[in-house]
């Protein structure tokens, strides 16, 4: 944890330090964010981080609505409902078919590297 008897502080010690502040402040700002957001809006913003981070370890930018609602960030159907709403009217996603089968595209440009 710490080296040294004590002394100056070293440049990697220092750029280590400031890495790990600038993380805890990042999530802070998250964090403290989302609170600010009324709830369906914190709603979709948490299904919109799920859903990218998902199809970007999945390499597939549609995923069934009913995955989505048994694995994701929101289980109760009016939530996720709205959240879909609300991804859709910033074209986040689009809700589409496939057969029987209700599907949610993402915006491709989200989840390319």
């Amino acid at each position: 944890m710490f080296e040294g008897a004590g002394g100056a502080i070293g440049v990697d010690a220092f750029e280590s330090a400031s890495r790990i502040a600038a993380w805890h402040l990042s999530e802070a700002r998250r964090f403290f964010g989302e609170l600010a957001l009324p709830a369906e809006l914190a709603d979709a913003a948490r299904l919109d981080r799920w859903l990218i981070a998902y199809c970007q370890r999945e390499q597939a930018p549609i995923v069934g609505k009913n995955h989505v609602r048994q694995h994701g960030p929101l289980r109760d159907g009016a939530a996720l409902d709205a959240a879909i709403r609300e991804l859709a009217n910033f074209d986040r996603l689009r809700l589409g078919k496939d057969g029987k089968r209700l599907t949610l595209q993402v915006n491709p440009v989200l989840v390319t590297p």
